[in-house]
């Protein structure tokens, strides 16, 4: 169960407390579903905060004092790419996922006020190549990046093709028409929902269940024959 407007505050607050500290504050940057939330008008709900590291020398207990003055921790550990913490603020209530991605990249940053407070942030550009790379190299696929993938297309949202061939080995209009031919073969309107449906309004859900798919593959095939 998600308490939407609970589950935001406590989402500030631990951003409010990150980019505050005085160390913290320098060797992390914003990215993802939240960032597009907060700062770029994504219209469904996110729940997790995922960063990206941007100096070497992380001192993940300090990351870990902050977390735990909001949440439970239920989960931490260091993966081969990136720090992972997962929690809660209530019992029963859905869980805050914190990730701390450490694999470099020629990302590109910006600052964002958020009540106030300057956070750095990762550029539009640079969130859309990850998020359509994230799409077909998962571990298991996650429907949230194939609707914030949709939103950011029709946000006229230019990609930063450079991390598409990074990631993929591939031109940008190589890997559109490949995610094309992806998304055909592994996922279906009827599974859509899955993961998604809990961050959408009823509205929404029936309309992507209906719609998100067919667009998505259109505006696919129809960058890639620019």
């Amino acid at each position: 169960m998600i308490n939407k407007q609970q589950h935001e505050i406590v989402l500030r607050r631990l951003l409010f407390d990150l980019f505050s500290h005085p160390q913290l504050c320098s060797q992390i940057a914003l990215k993802g579903g939240t960032c597009l939330y907060l700062f770029h008008g994504l219209d469904r709900f996110s729940t997790d905060l995922d960063f990206n590291l941007l100096e070497s020398n992380l001192d993940a207990e300090l990351i870990t004092q902050v977390l735990e003055k909001y949440l439970i921790i239920k989960d931490y550990e260091q993966k081969r790419n990136t720090y992972f913490w997962l929690g809660n603020f209530e019992k029963g209530l859905h869980n805050i996922k914190v990730e701390i991605g450490y694999r470099e990249y020629p990302d590109k940053y910006e600052h964002k006020d958020m009540l106030g407070l300057t956070l750095k942030t990762m550029t539009l550009p640079y969130m859309f190549a990850h998020k359509l790379c994230a799409i077909t190299d998962r571990k298991q696929m996650v429907n949230r990046d194939i609707y914030d993938a949709w939103f950011l297309i029709k946000k006229n949202t230019k990609v930063a093709e450079e991390i598409i061939k990074i990631r993929t080995g591939k031109s940008l209009n190589e890997y559109l028409l490949h995610l094309a031919e992806f998304i055909t073969q592994n996922i279906s309107p009827q599974g859509i929902l899955q993961g998604l449906g809990e961050v959408l309004n009823d509205q929404q859900k029936k309309w992507a269940k209906e719609n998100l798919v067919k667009e998505l593959l259109f505006e696919f095939k129809n960058l890639a024959v620019r």
